[in-house]
């Protein structure tokens, strides 16, 4: 099985993970244009994990990524 949830460290090299970085805003961007409180998708706990990942992107993801990226070679 190969996928980003289960060998991810594989992917996410240091250089993958400041490109993502980079990109930050159009994810912001994405996630605050949708509605997600939709019915379905709150049922399914895609509303919280949005928020969550939203909190995330504008808190305490930079020192994070920051602490794994001195931990790492690459």
């Amino acid at each position: 099985m190969l996928g980003y949830g289960c060998d991810g460290d594989s992917h996410w090299t240091p250089v993958a993970v400041r490109e993502c970085w980079r990109d930050r805003g159009r994810i912001t961007e994405y996630l605050t244009a949708h509605d997600w409180d939709d019915v379905d998708w709150v049922r399914q706990g895609v509303a919280t994990a949005v928020r969550d990942y939203e909190s995330c992107l504008a808190g305490s993801l930079a020192a994070d990524l920051r602490i794994r990226g001195s931990t790492s070679s690459g």
